[in-house]
């Protein structure tokens, strides 16, 4: 699907949904999102490259615990569930994120009564702790 705007063109390339929101053109380029990053192609969509400059992802839930400060939680599709503070000195950097879990990250528990322990969630309900 095609649509003219303001004398431009964006094309808008779907991932398999009902509907299109994830992929759009800027110039010649055209970029697509899934839960795995951004990939852009300069060649209509015949091919594309994966941008990893764009420290992006998705989460299915973003859950946190009770520690100063404070730790959030996220899982992600293929992914794991990953951790990190919620603030640090200069923001959170991408090497603050750590990985607890593997594969369909499902939900994350932090342990109430010890601050070292998460219960990760994953694929046919299978629990791991970290």
């Amino acid at each position: 699907m095609s649509k003219t705007q303001g004398g431009a063109e964006t094309v808008w390339v779907g991932t398999g949904e009902s509907w299109t929101r994830n992929s759009t053109s800027i110039g010649t380029a055209l970029y697509k999102t899934t839960d795995g990053g951004v990939y852009q192609s300069f060649d209509k969509g015949n091919s594309f490259r994966f941008v990893p400059s764009l420290p992006v992802s998705q989460f299915y839930e973003v859950g946190y615990d009770m520690e100063w400060p404070y730790n959030v939680y996220g899982e992600r599709q293929d992914n794991g569930t990953w951790m990190a503070p919620s603030r640090a000195t200069g923001g959170i950097s991408n090497g603050q994120w750590r990985n607890i879990g593997f594969g369909d990250g499902f939900h994350a528990y932090p342990d109430p009564a010890d601050s070292d322990v998460v219960y990760a969630e994953y694929q046919g309900g299978q629990i791991l702790r970290f």
